[in-house]
């Protein structure tokens, strides 16, 4: 019996012990999302925009998508272009596009946002290589120069896709 009870004190005490964890979980949670809300979201949108129209002869496109409360997207591109592969699809002429580069901040299910840069493809034809992933960070440790770095670093990933510098990228078979 004395070992019963010693078991169920155990799971009492994980029991509180998961309930404290909950509660910092949760106040966690709602902080991440007031800052990311009040603050980083648009911090992050007037750096993007700032750098669309102050940054020439480049295709740019700021996107946001916002479909999903809490879970917000912000994305600084190049809006995608003609690839200049056009093919047969079922007896019917498909010009495919090159779909561009793009620097996506991702908040999560926990108010955290991830970094990561997209890499352009020539949809059907050119593998999709995987996102290179820039961090994890707190709405708060998100800086204007933190954000300008992350830009910075995009366009150099972007220049060493396009010059051919990047690893050997697959093609489709059809």
């Amino acid at each position: 019996m004395a070992d019963l009870n010693s078991h169920f004190q155990d799971i009492v005490n994980k029991a509180i012990a998961y309930q404290n964890a909950l509660a910092s979980s949760k106040l966690s949670i709602e902080e991440n999302r007031k800052v990311w809300n009040a603050q980083t979201n648009h911090l992050i949108t007037e750096i993007f925009q700032l750098i669309a129209q102050n940054v020439p002869n480049l295709n740019w496109e700021v996107k946001k998508m916002d479909g999903m409360e809490n879970l917000d997207i912000l994305m600084l591109g190049f809006k995608n272009e003609s690839s200049g592969i056009v093919g047969q699809v079922q007896g019917v002429f498909k010009f495919f596009s090159k779909i561009s580069g793009k620097l996506i901040y991702s908040q999560v299910y926990n108010g955290e946002v991830y970094v990561l840069i997209d890499y352009p493809h020539v949809e059907h034809h050119v593998e999709r290589q995987t996102p290179k992933f820039l961090g994890k960070f707190l709405p708060a440790q998100i800086t204007h120069d933190l954000v300008l770095d992350h830009i910075n670093e995009f366009l150099e990933e972007m220049l060493n896709w396009e010059s051919g510098t990047r690893k050997l990228i697959g093609f489709f078979n059809g």
